[in-house]
């Protein structure tokens, strides 16, 4: 029984989702190394302009290295206000917007401190939205398994491997402008298919 390795991601990917629903055990590591330029502190949403980041701004490192349990989220700008209206235009459309809508939002606008929080109550939520419990392991509170993998390195959005386009696709809102979008944020599943995404998870290759 392999174990996994995960980090902790705003709103994660459609893979990150199936690797947390289809491994037998799983390890997020709440602890490591912030690294920039990945989907710690981003998503990437369809919108009507095509693909978009949400970023989570953060309060500078002054080239420190700190862990993710370190890094306190910005609020000099309002960019919770303005991630709320970007996924309203793009979702509010689709077929479960307003079934969601309360949760994202609530979630989005809960003010932490640290991006550790924030992400840590995403994923927790997520896996209520989706309706099937998944256990998984932090890595600050239990030593992870000697045979383990990894997968810290997977979710940078410039370096997403390219067999995730064998994800079976589903209708999106803006399916007509651009066809289909594979691996968006677990918002674009969400709001798209509904009670249906658990099942698209569980039946979609670990990529």
């Amino acid at each position: 029984m392999e174990a996994i390795l995960l980090p902790l991601t705003y709103f994660g990917n459609v893979s990150y989702f199936i690797h947390l629903y289809k491994s037998d055990e799983v390890w997020i590591d709440d602890r490591e190394v912030y690294l920039k330029q990945t989907f710690r502190n981003r998503c990437q949403i369809l919108a009507a302009n095509g693909k978009l980041d949400l970023t989570v701004p953060i309060v500078g490192t002054k080239g420190r290295e700190l862990s993710i349990a370190e890094i306190k989220i910005a609020y000099d700008d309002p960019w919770q206000q303005k991630h709320w209206r970007t996924i309203v235009s793009a979702y509010k459309s689709s077929p479960f917007f307003e079934e969601f809508e309360d949760d994202i939002k609530e979630l989005l606008f809960s003010k932490h401190e640290f991006l550790k929080e924030l992400n840590l109550e995403i994923t927790l939520k997520m896996i209520e939205l989706l309706g099937k419990e998944k256990s998984f392991n932090l890595k600050s509170e239990i030593e992870l398994p000697v045979h383990s993998r990894s997968l810290l390195g997977y979710f940078k959005p410039s370096k997403m491997p390219q067999n995730h386009m064998q994800l079976e696709s589903y209708i999106q809102v803006f399916n007509y402008k651009y066809g289909f979008i594979p691996n968006l944020s677990i918002l674009d599943l969400l709001f798209n298919e509904g009670p249906y995404a658990l099942s698209y998870l569980l039946n979609s290759p670990e990529l």
